[in-house]
């Protein structure tokens, strides 16, 4: 069980996963939180360093899609303005919510990565 909960990765922020990462490690597709992963709790809306980190990857051709947890106007106003698809309420850490995420962006699990901020719902989910 702990092995299930061990991250691949640690990053202190998410622009330190830039697209020369992914392609070292044959990430094609990334599925992503919204709070306190890709921006704070109490933001409302993304913020232009975030914006060109979404547009860099996806011009390298990386996918993304946002999985929360969290369902009010506020996630998806998020998810709209950064031009990605949205699944929520997701139900994390169901195995059957990254299986969703991974066929709605047309990507294989080997070469998706889950962009978390919790162990039980992001880690474990996506070991499932």
């Amino acid at each position: 069980m702990i092995s299930s909960l061990r991250p691949d990765f640690f990053a202190d922020s998410i622009y330190e996963i830039d697209n020369k990462w992914l392609e070292r490690n044959k990430i094609r597709a990334l599925i992503v939180d919204v709070d306190n992963t890709i921006l704070s709790r109490d933001a409302v809306a993304p913020h232009a360093k975030l914006l060109e980190w979404v547009v860099n990857l996806r011009k390298s051709g990386i996918k993304l899609i946002v999985v929360s947890n969290n369902w009010t106007a506020r996630v998806r106003k998020i998810a709209e303005e950064l031009g990605l698809p949205l699944l929520a309420p997701a139900g994390k850490p169901l195995g059957f919510v990254f299986r969703r995420a991974i066929e709605m962006l047309g990507s294989d699990r080997s070469e998706t990565a889950i962009i978390g901020d919790q162990l039980f719902t992001d880690v474990l989910g996506g070991r499932r």
